[in-house]
């Protein structure tokens, strides 16, 4: 008996047959096979404003989800989402709302201006049909008016990378 392994990419995906074949020189020969099915994730990222605009004074939102809806577990996925930093003079503070989806499966990390939302222990693993959400906020003032566009990709290690969803935005409240 011989045991054989293989890793397994996204170039894996689907069926994986493997045919033995066997002769001698006083027996005949013979043959098996048999077959395994690669199951890959398809991991993906939604994010959705919670207003197109906003007037200044009231807080910007987005919510993000992260989603596998292959058939497979994702290992290795990452969160990268440059959460947008508003006017360089006064940066805007972006916070994850407890309330809503998931809070405890992310982070934010850096200084105000140049915060990033992350997956709270990143890398991690994803199972097939799971996803996380959540939900960030950022107070604004008179000195906040400018359009937050938020794009965030999402991927792990053994996919071909999808092109991000299209930004989203939250524009300035019009002149009065």
């Amino acid at each position: 008996t011989i045991h054989i392994s293989s890793p397994t990419t996204a170039a894996t995906c689907g069926s994986v047959d493997n045919t033995a074949s066997v002769t001698t020189s006083n027996d005949g020969s013979g043959q098996a096979g048999d077959s395994v099915d690669v199951l890959c994730p398809s991991v993906n990222v939604a994010k959705t404003a919670d207003a197109s605009s906003v007037s200044a004074g009231t807080p910007i939102g987005f919510t993000v989800t992260v989603s596998n809806d292959g058939q497979g577990n994702a290992t290795g996925v990452t969160l990268s989402d440059a959460l947008p930093g508003g006017n360089g003079a006064s940066p805007v503070h972006w916070v994850i709302d407890g309330t809503t989806g998931d809070p405890a499966s992310f982070a934010i990390t850096g200084a105000d201006g140049s915060q990033q939302l992350v997956l709270a222990g990143q890398p991690i693993s994803l199972a097939a049909g799971a996803s996380l959400t959540v939900h960030v906020t950022a107070a604004t003032d008179s000195t906040s008016c400018t359009t937050y566009d938020n794009t965030a990709p999402a991927a792990p290690t053994h996919r071909r990378p999808r092109p991000p969803d299209a930004p989203r935005q939250a524009a300035p409240p019009p002149a009065q």
